[in-house]
């Protein structure tokens, strides 16, 4: 897992072709707990409670949300470079082996030729 997911208290599960399976159980229990925190800022009398509260709760509950949506782009656009240089690869294979195919049968018209000379 990445370092990002896992500062965000995140713990993904990942099905064999490498998607994330559990991505909405995972966002969801991260705004619970934002809004768990927002209801006990809201019922803090003082200001200075919450102004401490902000810094030390919200604040960093938000960046760790922030964050995680941070690693979930880079992830997607990651799998999706991925994807396009394996096809890129399969392109350039069977270009290769339509070649291959052309010269073989290049090379077998010119015997056939010689043969027949």
């Amino acid at each position: 897992m990445n370092a990002a997911a896992s500062a965000a208290g995140a713990s993904f599960t990942y099905d064999a072709s490498g998607n994330i399976t559990n991505y909405t159980q995972e966002m969801n229990r991260l705004y619970d707990q934002l809004s768990a925190a927002e209801a006990a800022f809201n019922s803090m009398g003082s200001k200075d409670a919450q102004e401490s509260y902000q810094e030390k709760t919200l604040d960093p509950l938000k960046k760790k949300i922030d964050d995680l949506k941070d690693y979930l782009s880079q992830y997607e656009e990651t799998r999706e470079l991925i994807e396009d240089l394996d096809n890129e690869i399969d392109d350039k294979f069977y270009e290769w082996q339509d070649n291959n195919y052309e010269q073989l049968t290049y090379s077998l018209e010119l015997d056939i030729e010689i043969n027949d000379l």
